[in-house]
């Protein structure tokens, strides 16, 4: 059963997700799920559509991603599992190769629930980019509350004021010449407050970058041994939450809702 969510409800706090990949989706979708309205940025072109079974059948679309049973049960907490298995296969055994000859030699897995089997799930797998692409298709599907944006950039997060404001601008993708970059005539989309900022921007993250260089975000202990941002709901609900999910995001499905049941004081 797929769990309900509060597109309904007129949201009362606005969150920016930095990043459109599986783990900004999935965030996006969780926060939508308690009433958030949510805005999605990312830098690159949107995924094709996750139907177009020629398309990902080319082998070069992008690297294969295993979701083991953990990844499985995040994902049907999200409601998102259904898509999720229309285009994954399942792994059912294993191809090897001598190191010496390099012959190959298949084995098959005994199936879960059946004696001597060595896992409780049947792992699938599909394309990193297909699972963006089923994700992106269920938040238009099923989330007002949640806008994607693509070919935008993160160009800076502002965090003197009461609310982060997320500074925005045109990837280069979408500008047609390099001067244009160098000689700064890309207009910004906006400098935007948001109650949350999270940021899913991988490595190089605008995000993380304004984080470690903010003051006033420190994560040093007091003399109670509690992290001194942690004590007030009100500034707790005000600070800029970075997330370095990566993978972990579907391979252990604690990751976002930890942040997110400390973030905003759910059981």
């Amino acid at each position: 059963m797929r769990p309900t969510h509060m597109s309904a409800v007129a949201p009362q706090r606005s969150a920016a997700v930095i990043g459109a990949g599986p783990a900004g989706l999935l965030t996006a979708i969780m926060l939508s799920q308690r009433g958030w309205g949510v805005k999605v940025y990312d830098a690159l072109p949107p995924p094709p559509s996750a139907e177009d079974n020629d398309l990902w059948s080319s082998g070069e679309r992008s690297y294969q991603l295993g979701l083991n049973g953990r990844g499985q049960r995040s994902l049907r907490e999200f409601g998102v599992m259904e898509r999720v298995s229309r285009y994954a296969a399942s792994v059912n055994g294993r191809l090897s190769f001598d190191t010496k000859t390099g012959a190959p030699s298949e084995s098959r897995l005994i199936p879960p629930g059946q004696p001597g089997a060595e896992k409780t799930y049947v792992t699938r797998v599909l394309q990193r980019d297909r699972l963006q692409a089923c994700l992106l298709e269920e938040v238009r599907e099923r989330y007002p509350n949640v806008a994607v944006s693509f070919q935008v950039t993160c160009d800076g997060v502002d965090l003197s004021g009461e609310r982060p404001a997320v500074t925005l601008c045109p990837s280069a993708e979408t500008v047609s010449s390099q001067e244009e970059l160098e000689g700064c005539a890309v207009p910004p989309v906006g400098l935007t407050a948001f109650d949350l900022v999270v940021g899913a921007d991988g490595v190089r993250s605008a995000v993380r970058e304004a984080l470690a260089a903010s003051p006033a975000t420190s994560t040093r202990p007091d003399e109670r041994n509690t992290f001194t941002g942690l004590r007030r709901r009100k500034r707790l609900e005000r600070a800029l939450l970075m997330v370095l999910v990566g993978w972990a995001l579907l391979g252990a499905r604690f990751g976002v809702k930890l942040c997110a049941k400390a973030l905003l004081g759910a059981g």
